[in-house]
């Protein structure tokens, strides 16, 4: 014997609906940082290595090999571009991780998921809240491509 479903009140399907128009959208953006933030890292976790590779030789040599000062570190110019303050930063940092390269990495992928963060923020701050769309966001963040 089947058994008849009950009727759904016109009631509780406004409200679900109403619930899914509110909440929906900012879940699916949620729900594609995460996926996306994860692919990222297990990216980095499978093929950062920890050795210097290209230019990084050209780039740590400022600080690394040469005991430069502080302000040497700052307008070292490796390539067309000085290296400025991220200079500075990576010398600042990079010995607390005995200039692990793969380490590196994982911090450059942090640095990306707070501005990821920041971006949503930002938008959600200028237009209002979140659609279904803002999902591109976290897509163009955590592209692989980059």
């Amino acid at each position: 014997m089947q058994r008849i479903p009950e009727k759904v009140e016109p009631a509780q399907r406004s409200q679900t609906i109403s619930w899914i128009n509110r909440y929906g959208p900012t879940l699916v953006v949620v729900f594609a940082f995460v996926l996306f933030a994860k692919r990222m890292f297990r990216l980095i976790s499978r093929f950062a290595v920890n050795i210097f590779f290209s230019d990084q030789w050209g780039c740590n040599d400022a600080r690394l090999f040469q005991r430069n000062s502080w302000w040497r570190t700052f307008t070292w110019q490796h390539g067309w571009h000085r290296q400025g303050v991220g200079g500075v930063f990576a010398a600042l940092i990079e010995p607390l991780f005995r200039w692990n390269s793969r380490i590196e990495a994982f911090i450059m992928g942090a640095i990306i998921l707070l501005t990821g963060i920041c971006a949503l923020w930002l938008k959600r701050r200028l237009f209002g809240k979140l659609s279904i769309f803002d999902a591109l966001i976290p897509a163009l963040f955590f592209t692989p491509a980059q």
